[in-house]
């Protein structure tokens, strides 16, 4: 078992210790909270692979939100990758092996629809849950936005390109909707995790929705306004 899993070190160290019966993690809440992390992973009895995977896709999240991003000028394709690398879609999809206990090998963990689906799972909370609703925040606080960038970048306003970024969820979701389909012929053997993760990418939809604190309906930047409306059904 690594002794680093990619968080904090005090992090990991509170889940180790409770996976190896080892230490309690004291009175700090948050580690306790960790620590529970640890019993839950324990009891479920998931394997050391799983276990790496999954906090190597919470390090890269924690590192992405931990960027220094305030003033940072990026360029729309780096913009892009990075924020793609970063998302917290990715650990959520982890977790749907956890929650049913039953983990896909590594062969079918590497098959093209499993890597297709963490793809989507990226871009769709980037291009329809956070950047679209999230531009006035972000002109605000001075950190890079999709939206702000594909209007930069192609000399249009920032509705303009909240529509242009709505139009290409679209596409990924009907180019998404036909892979699944294929995919439930070509690998049957794959079909629970498949309807599963459909399930969890609309659920991700139906939990953002409502957040209007952080994701905003009406946005409002340059002197350009628009409304956002997810749908889910």
């Amino acid at each position: 078992m690594s002794e680093r899993w990619g968080v904090g070190e005090a992090h990991a160290q509170a889940v180790l210790g409770v996976l190896r019966g080892t230490s309690l993690p004291g009175a700090d809440p948050y580690l306790r909270e960790w620590a529970s992390v640890g019993a839950a992973l324990r009891d479920a009895d998931m394997s050391e692979d799983w276990l790496q995977l999954f906090f190597g896709h919470l390090e890269t999240w924690y590192a992405s939100a931990r960027h220094p991003e305030r003033g940072r000028r990026e360029a729309l394709e780096q913009y892009w990758r990075r924020r793609l690398d970063g998302t917290g879609a990715v650990p959520w999809l982890d977790l749907l092996e956890y929650v049913h206990r039953r983990e896909l090998t590594p062969e079918q963990r590497n098959t093209e629809p499993v890597r297709n689906a963490y793809v989507f799972a990226a871009e769709d909370y980037v291009l329809a849950f956070n950047d679209p609703t999230s531009v006035e925040r972000d002109a605000r606080q001075q950190v890079p936005n999709l939206c702000t960038l594909v209007a930069d970048e192609r000399s249009i306003t920032p509705a303009e390109a909240a529509a242009e970024l709505a139009r290409q969820h679209l596409l990924r979701v009907r180019r998404r909707q036909a892979e699944v389909k294929t995919a439930r012929r070509t690998h049957p053997d794959l079909t629970w995790w498949l309807d599963r993760a459909c399930v969890h990418h609309l659920g991700m939809a139906r939990a953002h929705v409502p957040d209007r604190s952080r994701y905003g309906e009406l946005q409002t930047v340059s002197g350009s306004s628009f409304h956002i409306r997810v749908i889910t059904s």
